[in-house]
């Protein structure tokens, strides 16, 4: 009987011993990864302004949240605010699902010929919606800081040479 105690305690041993060398591996977070497409342009009604859309893919495994999107044009440094138009599709407030697609029409900028669609991004896991909560409901957050914003961008798009 002592045998067969003794046999089931060095399985639990060897089983919690696992279980440990798991839950403390570090694992580093996969970086976020959204892609954008360029999938043709449009314009708004009553208006010179083209926009192109993008279609934008969350292909990471956990929801994602918007930071913010600017345009850069090539040869300028700084980023510029994009162009929108309310009649045209736009990001929502609602983070974006594992998997889940959105297109949005972003307008033409006047200056430059070539330039391109930058989006700020967060992942969204149960750790960052817990954080939300609490920040809504005045509780305090005692899991570390918030998550560093990343960011991608689309190809390089050129301007049309049409008057403005």
């Amino acid at each position: 009987m002592y045998r067969r105690w003794s046999r089931w305690l060095i399985i639990l041993f060897a089983l919690l011993a696992l279980l440990f060398l798991l839950l403390a591996r570090k694992h580093g977070e996969p970086p976020a990864s959204i892609q954008l497409k360029q999938i043709g342009f449009t314009n708004a009604p009553n208006s010179n302004t083209r926009f192109a859309l993008v279609s934008i893919t969350n292909v990471d495994s956990v929801p994602i949240r918007w930071r913010g999107p600017a345009v850069e044009v090539q040869g300028n440094q700084n980023a510029l605010a994009p162009i929108m138009n309310p009649g045209l599709p736009w990001f929502t407030a609602k983070p974006l699902d594992a998997g889940e697609s959105i297109t949005i029409a972003v307008g033409e900028p006047i200056e430059g010929d070539r330039w391109r669609l930058r989006v700020l991004f967060t992942r969204y896991p149960l750790k960052e919606r817990l954080r939300d909560f609490c920040a809504k409901h005045s509780l305090r957050f005692p899991l570390g800081n918030p998550p560093v914003a990343q960011s991608t961008t689309s190809d390089w798009l050129s301007r049309t040479n049409h008057d403005r």
